[in-house]
């Protein structure tokens, strides 16, 4: 899948003299790919870069991770970004909730000991509730179980019970410094 169009990248650059503006540059519908305007440093001094990743996206890293050009020297930085995968947990009752509503807490747990917690609330006289996306890596081996239901509810068991995350999109953003 590609990425949505308009999605912006960007990075800060620091070092002894931090340039401006920071490179950032948008992308076009369809493409993996966006490069910056050059970006005009102090030559043989270092320089490292913070990424700006935009909401759903994470930083994967740069390549090089920090430059020091020398006089004349114009070195290309590739910084990568990839799609962040996330998990919804969608809760069905098996008759509507009570009076007051239902809350409903959810652990995830998944590869290189990853663990995060998820709430719904079930309204009164509802019957279903969907967690807010929780982000994860591609992997698989992913659980959900559910913590402590409400007294008198008896949870089932999420199904399903393992699941992977596959691969998301990735996007390079190259500039020049």
């Amino acid at each position: 899948a590609a990425p949505p169009s308009g999605l912006k990248l960007g990075l800060q650059i620091t070092g002894p003299k931090n340039p401006k503006p920071d490179p950032t540059c948008t992308v076009a519908g369809g493409a993996k790919d966006c490069t910056a305007a050059d970006v005009y440093v102090t030559p043989r001094e270092p320089y490292t870069f913070t990424p700006t990743p935009p909401l759903g996206w994470r930083f994967a890293g740069c390549l090089p991770a920090s430059v020091s050009p020398g006089i004349g020297e114009t070195v290309t930085v590739t910084c990568t970004f990839e799609a962040a995968g996330a998990v919804l947990i969608h809760k069905t009752l098996s008759t509507a909730a009570p009076s007051g509503g239902l809350n409903l807490q959810f652990e995830i747990k998944g590869p290189a000991s990853f663990r995060d917690k998820a709430n719904c609330t079930v309204p009164q006289g509802g019957a279903e509730c969907t967690t807010a996306p929780v982000a994860v890596r591609e992997g698989s081996g992913y659980s959900v179980t559910e913590l402590s239901p409400p007294v008198g509810w008896q949870p089932r068991a999420c199904s399903p019970t393992s699941f992977a995350v596959v691969a998301q999109p990735v996007l390079r953003f190259t500039f020049h410094v």
